[in-house]
């Protein structure tokens, strides 16, 4: 199943510079023209600008990422302000929004409005998955996106547009090799092709590729040591088919990931064990204009996950599929041009199987959802009034609110006032291993405001309060690999995060600094000496500060030189154990990783460019901590990386 041949693009970003991907030859937007950006992913009310959209938006295009040289979605995230990254278990990394784990099913990721986010767990599993090169654009709400897109979304959305039929003019191949110091770090292909057949619309995609995680040295809490060069695999298949004929569409999505890892809850096992993570997703959409005021538009998804399916010497130790059904009815009114309404119906029937043992048994559920949001545009601002409603067969019903106030002032100053609430249902591995898990609940409080200094120069700076009630925890059973859940009381975290973006005739560069602090936390994440029972001001993992750099500049016609930089402040984790087996804190020093990726398009064709990167330049080998106390040492990512891409287009 698994032939694995070299791909895709090593690739990049610049969050919010955003350049127009029009045809080789892109477009630099001007910061007026990026302002007023109509955005997708935060409302379901006719699209607003970047600066009016009623959520705190980062806006990552196709060309961003093929400046920076960025090698998978975790190089993209990275550079996201409030966005970390934390180690699982076996081999799987996930993400860290505001100084909180969001792995355990608080953030969603959409692509081309199929959910991806898995749903034993709630997880997105991270490196060299998702392939880069297929992205024409990508989204993030920094928030809770939960009244828009339920469950998932309490946290963040992560909503991935895929290349069209307009970008992709034929068919291109990208093929990617990268080698870090002892072990090839990754081999990808990417194919990608794009035909209008009359009215009818076809795209097709496809990623294949090998890799690992590190080729450094983990070292688990007993001392014991592993090499990662022949370990810790990371392989990915992903197929996009895509069809329009004018209002219907249609799209079929195949993610076949797998891992490999010795590492397991911490300790180092004797034998490899695998991990598989297949979706197939397949969704029909509808749109109709039935007058020139009422749209419908009209959505059937049927998915089949199959996934956290491990295996050890050929034999399964866990296997569970979770099939759904969901069916969605969304009506847009427009009543004038100051005021829009947006309303829908959602239901969904999930079937969870497990395939491991006979004693294992889940529960099928069903969701019946209704949403309402009104939006309202006038010289005093605009506001945005939205509710969902959720009842879960097993986990009862809740509403979820929001409001969001947004100004412009006279093209310089924009101001945004915005409260989300957000509901999650457990997750079905959630309520098996716990069946008296309760749903959590979160509120979160943002305000933003902008500035354009002149043509070149625009800064934004917004603050963050998250309070979550009945937290779903994920912990581990002491000195067992015995897995659990339970709802602590609260927790949650605040902060400022800022971005200042330059645009010149030369390139551009963008500087953005977080702070987050947890305002509670619950005492699986929290950073706490277990020796003396001292209590530090931050979670495990995640530092307070996160500063980034990046920048591309145009040395020629022909090349362009794009360097980043990321500095994170200490962290705190548990790597050792005593004498009595308690685990032991240490704090991880600053680190600085510093980027540098090359791209050549020559002028006198436009059929083929290069790009050639180093990562980590300086060799920091930073690593990544478990974000809980869980019993797992800090495990080696990728050393210093070179890598060499080509991309050509037939």
């Amino acid at each position: 199943m698994f032939n694995r041949l070299p791909i895709v693009c090593a690739i990049g970003l610049i969050p919010h510079l955003v350049i127009a991907d029009v045809k080789r030859e892109a477009i630099e937007l001007s910061l007026e023209e990026l302002i007023n950006l109509k955005v997708q992913v935060a409302t379901k009310t006719p699209e607003k600008s970047l600066s009016e959209t009623p959520s705190v938006v980062t806006i990552i295009t196709a060309e961003e990422i093929a400046n920076s040289g960025a090698r998978d979605l975790m190089d993209v995230l990275r550079l996201v302000p409030g966005f970390n990254l934390g180690l699982d278990v076996n081999n799987i990394v996930g993400i860290g929004v505001r100084g909180s784990w969001a792995h355990e099913g608080k953030i969603l990721l959409l692509i081309d409005g199929v959910e991806m986010t898995e749903r034993r767990f709630g997880n997105n599993p991270l490196g060299n998955h998702y392939p880069v090169a297929q992205i024409k654009r990508i989204e993030i709400i920094r928030g809770a996106g939960s009244v828009l897109y339920g469950g998932f979304a309490e946290f963040g959305v992560i909503n991935i547009i895929s290349k069209t039929v307009e970008e992709l003019r034929g068919v291109q191949a990208t093929v990617t090799y990268g080698r870090m110091e002892e072990a090839t770090a990754r081999q990808t292909v990417n194919i990608m092709a794009g035909e209008t057949i009359g009215a009818a619309k076809f795209t097709a995609m496809g990623y294949l590729g090998r890799g690992r995680r590190s080729d450094g040295l983990y070292v688990d809490s007993n001392g014991d040591s592993l090499s990662l060069a022949n370990s810790n695999e990371l392989n990915p298949a992903f197929l996009n088919l895509g069809i329009e004929y004018k209002q219907l569409s249609s799209r079929l999505l195949v993610d076949n990931y797998r891992t490999t890892n010795r590492d397991l809850f911490g300790t180092i096992e004797p034998l490899t064990w695998q991990n598989d993570f297949q979706t197939v997703a397949w969704q029909t959409r509808y749109t109709q204009s039935l007058t020139d005021k009422l749209t419908l538009d009209n959505r059937v998804t049927l998915s089949h996950q199959d996934t956290w399916n491990q295996r050890v010497a050929d034999e399964y130790q866990t296997r569970a599929t979770v099939d759904r059904l969901s069916i969605n009815l969304n009506p847009h009114y427009i009543f004038n041009a100051q005021f829009a309404v947006s309303s829908g119906v959602e239901l969904f029937y999930d079937r969870n199987i497990d395939h491991s043992t006979e004693s294992r048994s889940f529960s099928n559920y069903y969701n019946t959802t209704a949403f309402l949001e009104g939006a309202w545009q006038a010289a005093w601002g605009n506001l945005t009034l939205g509710a969902r409603y959720d009842k879960h067969s097993d986990f009862g019903a809740d509403l979820s609110p929001r409001i969001a106030y947004t100004k412009q002032f006279d093209k310089k100053w924009h101001i945004k006032l915005l409260y989300s609430g957000a509901y999650r249902s457990p997750t079905v591995e959630n309520g098996y291993l716990n069946p008296d898990i309760k749903s959590e609940k979160t509120n979160i409080f943002e305000t933003e405001m902008g500035y354009v200094f002149n043509k070149d120069i625009a800064l934004t700076v917004n603050l963050f309060k998250i309070n979550t009630k009945d937290t779903i925890v994920y912990d581990v059973i002491p000195n067992t690999i015995t897995q659990t859940y339970f709802n602590a009381e609260q927790s949650g975290s605040q902060g400022i995060e800022t971005e200042l973006r330059l645009v010149k005739s030369w390139g551009y560069a963008t500087l953005n600094y977080s702070y987050a602090i947890p305002t509670d936390s619950v005492s699986t994440y929290k950073a706490i000496d277990q020796q003396t029972g001292e209590e530090k001001d931050l979670n495990l993992a995640f530092p307070a500060h996160k500063l980034t750099l990046n920048g591309h500049f145009k040395l020629s016609p022909t090349w362009s030189f794009n360097p980043s930089w990321l500095l994170f402040s200490h962290r705190y984790g548990y790597a050792r154990v005593d004498e009595l087996g308690t685990p032991i804190l240490y704090e991880s020093p600053t680190t600085l990783l510093t980027n540098v990726f090359f791209r050549y398009q020559p002028n006198d064709t436009k059929n083929w460019e290069v790009g050639m990167g180093v990562y980590d330049v300086f060799a920091e080998n930073m690593e990544l901590i478990q974000p809980y106390n869980g019993g797992h040492s800090p495990l080696p990512i990728t050393s210093r990386e070179f890598l060499v891409q080509l991309q050509y287009q037939f």
